[in-house]
């Protein structure tokens, strides 16, 4: 059989670059396979090493099982709530507690308190107690509650002149003589400690000779007792 001779030079100058052509496709084409393959193994790689980092970033689950109890919420007992401070009172604040009396005036001591030995005055010129103490004072120097209380009694007497009396707490009364005539405060009035109540003055007749000055007195559940025993 005879093979046509211009075709075997057409295949065999030609059939070169046809298979080279074909094989070169053939590369290119197994190269971009295997490219593809290994982008994405690395993406998968890549994938798998952040859902690790973020498996150890996250705070482990508890485990909760149907069986297991429910951890009880903190209860404040009785017990806690006893150590708090209570808060004080309107009342309690504006009445000191006894022993906490002030001396309603600053000055000189004219006269002591003396219940039991007589004392001579120079204005009635005979012996007697003295049931108060004498402060001296400028007139109309300012005379102030030596605690927290009630005004019982605001009147002029006749012998210790114009006369506060405040009420106080646990039995405690404060007498303040000899007082200017101008009434600062009133029966059934409330004031607290260091609250002005009236000013020095010479109303009391049975110490007119006396230099001008406060006769304060004090009781406790009705005696007469020292002033500075319960002043601070």
């Amino acid at each position: 059989m005879k093979v046509n001779k211009n075709l075997v030079k057409l295949l065999t100058s030609k059939g070169f670059y046809i298979l080279l052509a074909l094989s070169i496709g053939v590369v290119g084409i197994a190269g971009y396979v295997a490219n593809q393959k290994v982008q994405k193994e690395a993406a998968q790689a890549k994938l798998k090493q952040a859902s690790e980092e973020l498996k150890l970033t996250l705070p482990p689950k508890e485990e909760v099982t149907a069986n297991a109890p429910l951890s009880p919420k903190p209860v404040v007992t009785a017990t806690e709530t006893a150590t708090l401070p209570a808060a004080k009172t309107l009342e309690e604040e504006k009445t000191p507690p006894p022993g906490s009396f002030i001396l309603p005036l600053q000055g000189e001591m004219l006269q002591e308190f003396s219940p039991e030995q007589l004392i001579k005055s120079k204005t009635m010129n005979d012996w007697r107690v003295h049931t108060g103490v004498d402060i001296r004072g400028d007139i109309g120097s300012q005379v102030k509650a030596a605690a927290a209380g009630i005004v019982t009694k605001a009147y002029f007497d006749d012998m210790m002149g114009v006369t506060v009396v405040i009420q106080h707490a646990d039995g405690f009364e404060t007498i303040y003589s000899n007082l200017q005539t101008g009434m600062l405060v009133e029966e059934g009035q409330e004031v607290r400690q260091g609250d002005v109540i009236g000013g020095v003055g010479v109303s009391a007749p049975s110490e007119i000779s006396e230099p001008p000055h406060l006769h304060f007195e004090m009781k406790k559940d009705g005696l007469f007792v020292n002033p500075f025993d319960h002043i601070d």
